[in-house]
């Protein structure tokens, strides 16, 4: 008699279909029946003619052509008793046209006597009191659904296929979604893949910032919907997550000031290079302010953070003169590193030094700059203004 439906797609076609079954304890059959059904024809409505059940084959009936109504549908069967089984009446094949709760309510014929419902081996029609009807609904569904998407990807990658189906809705299990349509985009060229499931974007040459297009998706059943997707380009070697993180832990810290310092000793500022993804994700992510160089201001921003971290432990009284962060105080036999920055010019140097415990001995500090200058070496720029800087404390 068919496979029942639970939910329905808008656009996705099925068949309604009406049984007869004789309730009697040694039923013989249905010898004739008609109904009507209503049912709202603004969610659903038919896509073919009626079609009668095999058994059933005289004085067929019915008439669709009132969206929401299927009247005096029904017929005659043979004069061959049955054993009282269910047996199909009628199907009519439908299509749902927009999402709710569709219910189809079958009453009585209207057309009598001739359209009574008879039994097998029982002389007279059937009291309509006695008939019971049975009622169905199912739920329609919008159908496919696409939501809008974010990417953000860094310059210069090449051609990368973005999954702009991983968040959009199709209307059941058995649904398939594909991309049939993609608009173009400032910021770099747009396609499908040849699957009709990834968006290839390839970012312009040079292009930087927010791009957006949109792409349009349709269903087994036909159905369409549209969504946005915004695109980031970053420049390489900068870590989105958090900037001053050069080493990529989670959190910024003194070895990612020194892993900028370390390359500004070892190859002076410059502008970074384009390199392929995957040799760029073992690499540090030394571009802290996203310009496209390596400079001393990158390490100056991690500095910025770290004495800002230091400002802000000692205004909440975590620094004391026993311990910060669970060490303890330091000795006058200590030594303490500091790998830090200079802004230096031939008239003017500025440091800003670590905040140490209020209260502790003096500590001798070993000071290594990471400015290269080609008036005088970083050691000898910074001994100079340390003297200074140093001269009251």
């Amino acid at each position: 008699l068919g496979q029942p439906v639970t939910t329905l797609s808008v656009g996705q076609p099925f068949t309604l279909q009406a049984t007869v079954d004789d309730l009697r304890d040694f039923g013989a059959g249905v010898f004739s029946a008609y109904i009507d059904v209503a049912y709202d024809g603004g969610l659903a409505g038919p896509s073919g003619p009626l079609a009668f059940g095999d058994w059933f084959a005289n004085a067929l009936e019915g008439n669709v052509e009132v969206l929401g109504q299927i009247d005096e549908a029904g017929g005659v069967a043979d004069n061959t008793p049955g054993d009282g089984e269910p047996v199909v009446l009628f199907s009519l094949p439908m299509i749902a046209t927009a999402a709710g709760t569709i219910e189809f309510a079958a009453n009585a014929a209207d057309l009598l006597p001739d359209h009574e419902v008879t039994l097998f081996n029982h002389d007279n029609p059937v009291d309509w009191a006695r008939v019971l009807f049975t009622d169905v609904s199912v739920e329609i569904t919008p159908g496919a659904t696409a939501e809008d998407d974010g990417f953000t990807l860094f310059h210069n990658v090449g051609q990368i296929e973005l999954d702009v189906l991983a968040n959009d809705a199709a209307a059941d299990e058995i649904d398939s979604l594909s991309i049939v349509a993609v608009s173009a985009s400032e910021g770099g060229a747009t396609a499908i893949n040849a699957a009709g499931d990834r968006v290839l974007f390839t970012p312009n040459n040079g292009f930087f910032g927010e791009t957006t297009f949109t792409y349009t998706i349709e269903d087994a059943y036909g159905q369409t919907s549209q969504a946005t997707v915004t695109v980031n380009v970053h420049k390489q070697w900068q870590n989105l997550a958090l900037t001053t993180d050069v080493s990529g832990d989670g959190a910024t810290s003194p070895i990612d000031a020194l892993l900028v310092i370390n390359v500004l000793n070892n190859q002076g500022a410059q502008p970074l290079p384009t390199v392929p993804a995957a040799v760029l994700a073992s690499l540090p992510m030394i571009d802290t302010n996203g310009d496209g160089s390596v400079s001393p201001v990158d390490a100056l921003a991690v500095i910025n953070v770290l004495n800002q971290q230091a400002a802000n432990r000692a205004a909440a009284g975590e620094a004391s003169p026993d311990a910060i962060d669970g060490e303890a105080a330091p000795e006058a036999t200590d030594t303490l590193g500091l790998a830090t920055h200079v802004q230096a010019s031939p008239s003017e140097l500025t440091w800003q030094p670590i905040t140490l415990p209020r209260n502790s001995e003096p500590v001798p500090l070993e000071l290594t700059c990471g400015v290269q200058s080609n008036a005088l070496s970083p050691a000898q720029q910074f001994a100079a203004a340390a003297d200074r800087l140093f001269a009251d404390r």
